[in-house]
Order: C-alpha cells, then sequence, then structure tokens
C-alpha cells in the first residue's frame, strides 16, 4: 500500500471507553484530542499506542508491538459485531488529500489495519501535521468517521518516548570482553572463548 503523505494512527483503551476484558492500559500522556496510552494489550504484550475520539462511540488508535517495526492502525466502535477475521475495505484521508484504500481485518468491536515499515513514516508524518482524517468504509453501511489532529504532533513525540522501550536490548555477556575483541552480537554465550581452564 502506498501511503504518499499519510500517517498510521493506533487505538487504544481509555476510560470513555469500555477497555477489553484482558487488557491492562492506562493513559500516560494527553495533547489536545489526543491521548498516548502504554501497558499490555488483549493478547499481553507490551503495547504503545496514540488514541483519539471520532465520535461517541468511535475510537481510531494507532500501536506499536515489541518486534512489530510496522504499526497497527485500530478502528473500534461500541456497537460493532464483525465475524471474527472479516476482510473490510477502509479509506483514510488527511485534510483534502486523496482517500488511500486500504484492506484491513475485522473482529467483534474492532477493524485492524496493519502497516509496513515502509508506509509508517509518510503515513505518522501525515498525522502530526494535518488538520483532520476522515475514514471511509465503502462497502459497509457505516458512515464516514472525522477526527481532529489537534494534538497529535506531541502526542506522537510521547508515543515514540514510549515505543523506544519497546526496542531489543544489545545482547549483555557475564563476562569481560577483551579490548581487541569485538563483543558478540549473536547468540550470547555464558563463557569466555578460549579462557584458560
Amino acid at each position: 500500500m502506498t501511503l504518499g503523505i499519510y500517517v498510521g494512527v493506533g487505538l487504544a483503551c481509555l476510560a470513555s471507553v469500555v477497555p477489553a476484558a484482558n487488557a491492562a492500559t492506562h493513559e500516560t500522556y494527553r495533547a489536545g484530542e489526543w491521548s498516548t496510552y502504554s501497558g499490555n494489550a488483549e493478547d499481553q504484550r507490551q503495547v504503545c499506542g496514540i488514541v483519539t475520539n471520532a465520535g461517541a462511540d468511535r475510537e481510531i488508535a494507532v500501536e506499536q508491538f515489541p518486534g512489530d517495526q510496522g504499526l497497527d492502525i485500530r478502528l473500534r466502535k461500541t456497537t460493532w459485531t464483525i465475524p471474527d477475521n472479516t476482510a473490510v475495505n477502509v479509506q483514510l484521508q488527511f485534510d483534502g488529500r486523496g482517500a488511500v484504500p486500504s484492506r484491513a481485518l475485522g473482529t467483534g468491536r474492532v477493524v485492524t489495519l496493519h502497516l509496513q515499515f515502509a508506509d509508517t513514516v509518510t503515513f505518522m508524518r501525515a498525522l502530526r501535521y494535518g488538520t483532520v482524517l476522515r475514514v471511509y468504509f465503502p462497502d459497509g453501511n457505516e458512515i464516514p468517521w472525522s477526527a481532529s489532529l489537534s494534538g497529535s504532533g506531541a502526542a506522537i513525540s510521547a508515543f515514540n518516548d514510549c515505543r523506544a522501550t519497546l526496542a531489543p536490548a544489545e545482547p549483555t555477556q557475564p563476562y569481560r570482553v577483551p579490548a581487541d575483541q569485538p563483543p558478540p552480537t549473536s547468540p550470547t554465550q555464558p563463557f569466555a572463548p578460549n579462557a584458560p581452564g
């Protein structure tokens, strides 16, 4: 999917919406119409996200999980009852630019669009610098959604701080590496190579 100048958005559990039964996230920052959150998702993976309301019972969120360089855009409406793993066509539009068609996956009250890493930078740029995000559902009878991007730039900065904590740490070793030998990168070992026995 080519996003041009578009930016990614994620979905979270805020106090205004009933959180998923197994999710344990908490708000970490708020700016304008956007909030950031972190904690554990429904599947207990660590998650960082940003979220905004697109109406009284609708949320748009962007999430990232450890080990995933892409982003998940989650669209949630409390009254949806989508059969598991239903293909859903979605179009995202920033300001007056053309709407970008995408194929997402719906289950229950959530539609998830996964952005590959190559698409995340331009998507996040549009989210940060845009004014309005609109979401269209061309195949269903859901009305178009509209969300203000006020505060999205500051929220994205806080989101990026959280995302940095998801990055895997450098490999560690339980021994001193000689100065003339580069530290091993992978896999790690619990011994010093060529050490006298």
